[in-house]
């Protein structure tokens, strides 16, 4: 069996996945992704790249590469996959109606794709684009969870 422990406290394996505490709740896990993808957010987005520094050993020189991966794309995915995760709070939303503003994002998207794909953007210029496409469904998967009291004090969650 191998296994992949990370700073989350989730052990993934062939023969088990298991959470760090056993009652761990859907809001745990939101906090912990919403934690995550302020991390993200407060380094500037970047493109990847890879530094390459020569380093001397005895008498010989070493090339080390450190790759360091594209914040843009990191951060789009994870504001995908909170939609994931909470995207079934959604009819909840009476008030604000998050699935007709996640339909409109998502239809934004895909005329927007359509017209990177027609025109030939460069893979940067669509990445920005999703990007802010991706900043907007965060604030409103924000406002959502806001409205419907996901994070009450009720069940333990964050209070205003």
């Amino acid at each position: 069996m191998s296994t992949d422990n990370n700073d989350d406290g989730v052990t993934i394996g062939e023969e088990n996945f298991s959470w760090n505490k056993e009652s761990e709740t859907l809001k745990d896990v939101v906090l912990r992704h919403l934690r995550k993808i302020s991390d993200i957010a407060c380094q500037e987005l970047t493109p990847s790249y890879e530094d390459v520094k020569l380093q001397k050993i005895g008498d010989t020189f070493t090339t080390l590469r450190t790759y360091h991966p594209d914040l843009r794309e990191a951060y789009i995915n994870a504001v995908d996959h909170l939609l994931t995760l909470v995207i079934h709070c959604g009819p909840q939303d009476t008030e604000g109606n998050f699935v007709e503003i996640n339909k409109k994002l998502e239809d934004k998207e895909e005329e927007l794709f359509k017209q990177a794909t027609k025109e030939k953007w460069s893979k940067s210029d669509w990445v920005y684009t999703k990007l802010d496409i991706k900043k907007k469904l965060l604030r409103e998967i924000m406002l959502m969870l806001d409205r419907i009291q996901f994070f009450s004090n009720s069940d333990g969650g964050i209070s205003e």
